[in-house]
Formats: C-alpha cells, structure tokens, sequence
C-alpha cells in the first residue's frame, strides 16, 4: 500500500482501500510453524490498517476471512467494497472539498446539493 509516496505525486485526494482479513480461520494444529504464520498475518493486518489510515480517506471493507487472492469469492469482496465505499462518500467529498482552492470551494457549495 504505497500510499506514503502519493503526497509526492500531483493527487488532490489519497483514497486507500484496505483489503486484509478481518477475521482469520482457526490454526489446525498449534506449532511453531502455525503460531508464526498466524503472528506474520497479524501484523501485516496491522501494518496494513497503520498505512490506511496515512490518506485522506481509508476505506476497510469488512472482507471477514477471505484472503485477496481468492478470486473465486471475489463477487463477495466487490460487494462489501460498494457497501463500505457508499458509506464513505461524505468522507470523501469532504475531502475532496478541502482541498480545493477557497474560490473553487465557494463555487462548488453554490452547485452542489
């Protein structure tokens, strides 16, 4: 999630999608083996949150325990992106008006509902 690098770029807006697990599938065994991968997904979790919410507007979709890469539930994924992306939007166009310039500001309150 590059996010940190966008600042440098000409973006008026940063909107950054979080897709890590939300929550994670019981370990079949307790080993070593298990109890590493599960700290490994944890903190690429948190890690993942952390740099979310370095933009303008972090959006984190309840994707439950689905891993990014099973595109066989992808439909399941999409859907929770719309549902949380909807219910960002005054977020976002409350962003989206702060970084305007102040004339531009006043002209879009004029024609904006």
């Amino acid at each position: 999630m590059p996010v940190k690098y966008l600042p440098r770029t000409e973006v008026d807006v940063t909107i950054c999608v979080e897709l890590a697990m939300r929550e994670f599938p019981p370990m079949e065994s307790v080993n070593a083996i298990e109890i590493i991968g599960r700290a490994d997904m944890i903190t690429s979790r948190n890690l993942s949150r952390m740099m979310a919410r370095t933009a303008d507007v972090a959006i984190f979709p309840d994707t439950k325990d689905i891993h990014w890469s099973e595109f066989s539930r992808a439909d399941e994924l999409i859907e929770a992106g719309i549902e949380s992306a909807r219910e960002k939007l005054p977020e976002i166009k409350k962003a989206m008006q702060k970084k305007l310039p102040w004339y531009k500001r006043i002209l879009a309150r004029s024609f904006m509902p």
